[in-house]
């Protein structure tokens, strides 16, 4: 009996390896498609990077769950957010890792990957808010655009009698190309006015400007600053003993400590459902939330327009047909443009949290 029960166990163990084998082997036999994303993990705006890449994480584990017929893999790279070191990660994403398709974190990364993948017909996804990224065929953009962002923050200075704003505005394309839009929705509002700053990326002495804004008596301030150079303005503000409050439109996101902005309030693209925030939360502890959902759906877009395509070159058509996708971050409605749109919200960092303010 002992040995009937023994060559039972080596038959059942044989056949469990076998099925293992020939489902390693089915894994190992399905076309591999490398996706590129570039990403500031190190500089004034890592705190986003890390977010970035904790959405790499979730999103490579759920995938792992799902009945793919292709197995994907993911090459992340830091640009730091300066724009010669995207310059050069891209022909080592390109000629050395040999990536199917790019994703690019914010503006100035995405307007030089832009023409870059056009060129190679490489698809190219970008999280940033700048509309001439998604020119051609190949690229697209993925956020709620500047136009929605700035008139949610218009209504806000509306509601609450705001007129007389002073603006901090650093000069980078993402900034830039959202303070347009908020001025086309501030010009149609004849008795708003804004005295505008224009200021370093990399500013940290803001007490000048402040002395200036303070004789300007502001109802509000539009802060457009972010990362580190947040700090700085924040606790030069407070010394100042101005009692304006600030706002932002999308860059108080990006802060990995939200109660250095303790009482402020800013629009922002739209946020990932409370689900995968408290997954993201429980997993990672306090960091970034810039983007996190949105890169999220930017993998799962790239993911499905790969599963249904015929082969690697028409997966940008199959991108191009997706019209509405349900992400975590909401419903995403792709326009003629390649961008996919979504709803603009109202934060509070509130007792050193973030908050969504329905008014």
């Amino acid at each position: 009996m002992k040995k009937l029960l023994l060559s039972l166990c080596m038959i059942l163990a044989l056949t469990a390896c076998k099925d293992e084998n020939k489902q390693t082997a089915q894994t190992n036999s399905k076309p591999v498609i490398k996706i590129g994303i570039i990403a500031p993990l190190t500089g004034n705006v890592a705190m986003v990077g890390e977010g970035i890449k904790s959405s790499i994480v979730l999103a490579e584990e759920d995938l792992k769950t799902k009945n793919l017929k292709n197995k994907y893999e993911f090459v992340i790279e830091d640009d730091g957010y300066e724009a010669r070191k995207t310059a050069a990660v891209y022909p080592k994403l390109k000629s050395l890792d040999k990536v199917d398709a790019i994703l690019s974190t914010f503006s100035q990364t995405g307007k030089i990957i832009a023409p870059r993948a056009e060129a190679d017909k490489i698809l190219h996804i970008s999280l940033s808010s700048d509309a001439e990224i998604a020119n051609g065929k190949y690229n697209f953009l993925d956020w709620t655009m500047p136009k929605y962002t700035s008139g949610r923050m218009v209504e806000f200075y509306k509601k609450h009698g705001f007129k007389n704003i002073i603006a901090i505005i650093p000069n980078n394309d993402g900034t830039l190309s959202v303070e347009e839009k908020f001025m086309e929705w501030i010009n149609q509002n004849k008795d708003m006015h804004v005295t505008r700053f224009l200021v370093s990326p990399t500013e940290t002495d803001f007490r000048t400007i402040l002395a200036k804004a303070a004789q300007k008596k502001a109802d509000v301030y539009l802060a457009m600053v972010y990362g580190n150079i947040a700090a700085s303005f924040f606790k030069q503000y407070k010394e100042s003993g101005e009692t304006a409050p600030i706002t932002s439109i999308e860059t108080f996101a990006t802060l990995s400590d939200p109660s250095i902005a303790e009482g402020a309030y800013y629009t922002d693209a739209a946020v990932a459902n409370d689900d995968f925030m408290e997954r993201h939360q429980q997993r990672f502890g306090q960091i970034s939330r810039y983007g996190v959902g949105t890169m999220y759906d930017m993998i799962m877009l790239t993911v499905e327009a790969f599963e249904n395509a015929k082969d690697k070159s028409s997966a940008v058509d199959e991108l191009a047909k997706i019209k509405q996708y349900n992400g975590v971050v909401g419903t995403l409605t792709q326009d003629d443009e390649g961008i996919f749109n979504s709803e603009a919200v109202l934060m509070k960092i509130e007792n050193g949290k973030v908050i969504k303010v329905e008014e």
